[in-house]
């Protein structure tokens, strides 16, 4: 489907949100693979970046959040970090795309927020920009990430 077919819900809206959402349903299962491939690799550098830029060596038992987090790629890529002891919420409202992140890294928790309601702590400052929004989250937030809607590495949200 082409961005000028007059079928492609391009204004917004819940139409809008149903097709992006049932578009990255249907290529979660190849995701990594394509953009990997259609990157030629390029796109693993840019995390790289990311998280370089992310300062995360001032807070490295800090909380942080990877918005529109896809697949868990930028999310595990911290975590997995040498020295990296926080946690990672990686949110994204497309669900089966945070299910093929799923065992990626230790310390990344996944949730599928509605646009209502953010299950999780809401940021306070935010991070480098990336193909992910990056925040870090307050560390004195009591009870998280076991709020509604988060879930730890292994389980489902």
């Amino acid at each position: 489907m082409l961005a000028t077919d007059t079928k492609l819900p391009v204004i917004g809206g819940a139409e809008k949100r149903r097709f992006v959402r049932g578009m990255f349903t249907a290529i979660a299962p190849r995701y990594d693979l394509l953009n990997h491939v259609l990157s030629l690799n390029v796109d693993k550098r840019w995390r790289e970046r990311a998280v370089d830029a992310l300062g995360w060596e001032r807070r490295p038992d800090g909380r942080y959040l990877d918005l529109c987090a896809g697949t868990l790629d930028l999310a595990a890529a911290l975590a997995r970090r040498s020295g990296f002891r926080g946690h990672v919420v990686g949110a994204d409202f497309v669900k089966p795309m945070l299910e093929r992140g799923r065992g990626k890294a230790d310390r990344v928790y996944r949730s599928t927020p509605t646009r209502s309601s953010f299950p999780c702590p809401t940021p306070r400052s935010m991070g480098p920009r990336s193909a992910s929004g990056s925040a870090t989250l307050p560390t004195s937030t009591p009870g998280w990430p076991k709020r509604r809607g988060c879930s730890g590495p292994g389980r489902g949200s």
